[in-house]
């Protein structure tokens, strides 16, 4: 992988979590269902997966979470961060 395409993948992802952020925010209780939160659970994990894979070409260390579980609180805490706006 090289620069550029780990500045490519860093960017789809960085704009995936922030699309994520942004619909949770503004999302109405309705739509935040148990369905769309297992959709946008799988749509973060694919970005922290990109972020993973960059860290690795990059010979970064990284932590011992899995992409899976740093997906889920990334949206719990989109979540909390709304509620807490309200």
């Amino acid at each position: 992988m090289t620069l550029t395409d780990i500045k490519r993948e860093q960017a789809n992802a960085t704009a995936t979590l922030d699309n994520i952020d942004a619909y949770v925010a503004n999302a109405t209780p309705a739509q935040l269902n148990t369905v769309t939160i297992a959709f946008l659970t799988e749509e973060a994990e694919g970005a922290f997966n990109q972020f993973h894979a960059c860290a690795l070409a990059m010979n970064i260390k990284t932590h011992e979470k899995t992409p899976r579980e740093v997906a889920e609180n990334f949206i719990k805490s989109a979540i909390n961060n709304k509620e807490n706006r309200a």
